[in-house]
């Protein structure tokens, strides 16, 4: 490379690294609503006056945000279960059943004991009326179906060899966080380790 050609080289880097922008932001005329999706450790919406000297006059940062317009999972997965009180019979085709209020309620009961940190089951409705989750991954499938009476079935699908676990009259109200993390392993490794 030649003296001229490095010396233009430098002078141009040093222009665009020295570069500082000259004109003004934009903020609109009437007053807006800027959502700042931050919270401060002390668990509110305040700013520090570095912020909030940049907010224009007459304009806000943010506006009040209720969680019920943001649910959890399982808020999500109850209010499906919730719908399906409104299930007639003959709701998926003639001859389908409409599910049960108490295994709705059951359903409802086992996602409030459900331990924390676990997959999260999705929610299932069968065209028989039963009510019940399932878990799925590319190595396994579980089906868990309320009976009634704190009963349940379980079922296992291992798709790699393509076996099938089934246990009946399961005491889903007994069942410790040991016990669920060894069926939801059997998505991850596919053996059967529940008995």
């Amino acid at each position: 490379m030649s003296l001229t050609t490095g010396l233009i080289y430098a002078g141009v880097t040093a222009t665009i690294a020295t570069a500082c922008l000259h004109w003004p932001p934009f903020f609109p005329e009437t007053p807006q609503r800027y959502f700042v999706d931050v919270l401060w450790p002390s668990g509110t919406m305040e700013f520090p006056e570095a912020i909030t000297s940049l907010r224009p006059p007459g304009h806000e940062w943010y506006y009040p945000v209720s969680m019920s317009e943001f649910p959890s999972a399982i808020q999500c997965i109850a209010s499906e279960l919730v719908e399906y009180r409104e299930f007639d019979q003959n709701w998926s085709g003639e001859g389908s059943v409409a599910p049960s209020v108490d295994s709705i309620n059951e359903a409802l009961a086992f996602l409030d004991t459900f331990p924390a940190a676990l997959e999260l089951p999705s929610p299932t409705l069968s065209a028989d009326g039963e009510v019940g989750f399932y878990w799925t991954s590319s190595k396994g499938y579980i089906d868990f179906r309320f009976e009634g009476l704190s009963r349940a079935t379980l079922y296992l699908r291992n798709r790699l060899t393509g076996v099938d676990y089934f246990y009946d009259e399961v005491n889903w109200r007994n069942m410790t966080r040991e016990y669920y993390e060894e069926i939801l392993g059997f998505l991850v490794s596919g053996e059967r380790s529940v008995a």
